[in-house]
């Protein structure tokens, strides 16, 4: 098993070498170059420069802060106060069920798909897959989600150990998660598009008859 921030790093080169490619616009569509490019320069200055901060005793390590800063422009940014309200309560649901699965998944190891962070992960990715369409918004529920469920447990867990928030185990978690996220959103859309397929056909060949 690969150390802790390994697995972050990885994800994050294959998804800077997939939007090089020409990936990006049907992979994460709507997302601009320089949004993209912000967001890769900070996670990787913050990450490799060890900028950390505290805050009400919690150690913040630098990149949680662009978690952060990603939901709240993402939040400010939706437009509508439902689709504001929607992304806090799919961020909220699945900062609910990242603590539940980190608290619970022990006591049911039958249910682990390789190891906990990996289970951990599909079941967020693909509950935000089925809940969000837009990649921004899926990418900002992610990281409110995370960050939520982390603060939860965190306060949940105070005076036990030292608490900690933006861990490379969190980083490993959050590519993770959104990786999973838009691989099972573009199935989704795939497999709509297929059913579509299929109803025209279906409707054509009855409306022949």
């Amino acid at each position: 098993m690969m150390n802790a921030g390994y697995v972050s790093l990885l994800l994050a080169l294959i998804a800077m070498i997939l939007f090089a490619s020409g990936w990006k616009d049907y992979l994460i569509r709507g997302i601009t170059p320089t949004s993209l490019l912000l967001f890769f320069i900070s996670w990787i200055a913050l990450a490799l420069l060890r900028v950390d901060s505290h805050l009400g005793g919690i150690r913040l390590h630098g990149p949680a802060w662009v978690y952060g800063a990603l939901f709240a422009y993402m939040w400010i940014r939706a437009r509508g106060g439902l689709l504001r309200f929607h992304l806090l309560s799919v961020s909220m649901l699945l900062g609910a069920l990242y603590f539940f699965l980190t608290e619970m998944l022990h006591l049911m190891p039958t249910l682990i798909i390789g190891n906990v962070p990996l289970t951990v992960s599909l079941c967020i990715g693909l509950l935000n897959a089925m809940l969000l369409r837009l990649p921004a918004m899926q990418i900002a529920a992610v990281s409110g989600g995370l960050l939520f469920g982390e603060a939860v447990g965190l306060y949940m867990h105070q005076g036990m150990a030292a608490g900690e928030l933006g861990t490379p185990a969190f980083h490993d978690l959050w590519w993770l998660s959104a990786f999973i996220s838009r691989a099972g959103s573009l199935v989704l859309e795939a497999l709509a598009a297929s059913l579509r397929r299929v109803w025209r056909m279906i409707s054509g060949l009855l409306k022949i008859r």
